[in-house]
C-alpha cells in the first residue's frame, strides 16, 4: 500500500507535472481557509436555500442493483432529519445538489483545470455512516472535504476487473464483493479542509466518519475526453462482434 501524497501549498505547474499528466492523486492540506472566511458551510445553509425543493435521495437498500434506491423528499425536511442525528439507513444521502447563492462566491477552487468547458460544481450531504459504493469516474475531481471527515480507498483500475462483476463504472454490490476486493492502493482519511485531486479512472470506496458536507469540481480535459472516446468505441465494438456471434450461433442450430 502507497502513503497518500500530502501538500500545504500546491501551484498549478506542479500540479500539471507531477499530478495531473501522470494521474496521481494528492491532498493539499488546509486548503480551504478562504473558504470558512467568506460562507458559513452549514447544514443549514442547504436548508434555508432549497427548502423546498424536492430532491432525490440515496437510502442504502443491499437487495437493489445499485446498492441503494432511491426515495424523495425536501432539503428543508432532509436538514432538520440529518440535525436530529438520523442515520443514513432513516434519511438518505443527498447527492449532487447546487451550492447556494450565498456560498458560490466562497467556493474558489484553485485555477488547475485546462480547460473550463464542461466543469461543475456539486454539493455531496450525509449522515456519518454514508459509504459511496466502489465505483471509479471517468472524469478529473477536485474533492473539498468541506464539513466532517471521509475515509477514502482507492484501488489501481486494472486489479477491480479481477473483483467481481460490474455494472458501468461500479462495482456490483453483491454479498461477498468486500471480500474479494484487493488491498487499496491508498487508505486516508480527509480532515474538514482538505482538498483532493481524484484522477479519472481511479476506483474509490467512499466512507464518511461524521455528519459532512463535501464539494466536486469535476471537469473533462482533451485527454480524458479522447480517453473516454476510445473506450466507448471499443466498448461498442465489442458488443457488435458479440451480436455477431450470437447470430452465427443461431443460424447454425
Amino acid at each position: 500500500m502507497e502513503q497518500i501524497q500530502y501538500c500545504d501549498v500546491l501551484d498549478r505547474k506542479t500540479f500539471l507535472r507531477n499530478h495531473l499528466k501522470p494521474r496521481k492523486p494528492i491532498v493539499v492540506r488546509k486548503a480551504l481557509q478562504s473558504w470558512y472566511e467568506q460562507g458559513a458551510w452549514t447544514f443549514e445553509a442547504f436548508g434555508e436555500a432549497f427548502r423546498d425543493v424536492v430532491v432525490p435521495l440515496r437510502v442504502p437498500d443491499e437487495t437493489a442493483v445499485a446498492g441503494y434506491e432511491h426515495k424523495f423528499d425536501t432539503v428543508g425536511k432532509y436538514v432538520e432529519k440529518l440535525c436530529e442525528g438520523q442515520r443514513v439507513e432513516e434519511c438518505g444521502y443527498l447527492t449532487r445538489v447546487p451550492l447556494p447563492p450565498q456560498l458560490e462566491q466562497a467556493a474558489v477552487f484553485p485555477d488547475f483545470r485546462w480547460i473550463d468547458k464542461f466543469a461543475r460544481t456539486r454539493a455531496w450531504i450525509g449522515p456519518a455512516g454514508t459509504v459511496s459504493m466502489l465505483h471509479c469516474d471517468l472524469i478529473d475531481n477536485l474533492f473539498a472535504q468541506i464539513k466532517g471527515r471521509k475515509r477514502w480507498q482507492l484501488f489501481d483500475y486494472d486489479s477491480i476487473e479481477r473483483a467481481g462483476p460490474r455494472q458501468g463504472n461500479s462495482l456490483l454490490p453483491h454479498p461477498r464483493y468486500r471480500e474479494q476486493l484487493p488491498e487499496p492502493d491508498y487508505d486516508f482519511v480527509m480532515e474538514e479542509g482538505d482538498l483532493l485531486y481524484l484522477p479519472p479512472y481511479q476506483w474509490h470506496l467512499v466512507s464518511s466518519l461524521d455528519p459532512s458536507i463535501s464539494i466536486t469540481h469535476v471537469w473533462y480535459t482533451p485527454r480524458t475526453t479522447c480517453r473516454d472516446a476510445l473506450r466507448l468505441s471499443l466498448a461498442f465494438a465489442r458488443g457488435a462482434v458479440r451480436k455477431l456471434r450470437g447470430r452465427r450461433r443461431l443460424r447454425a442450430g
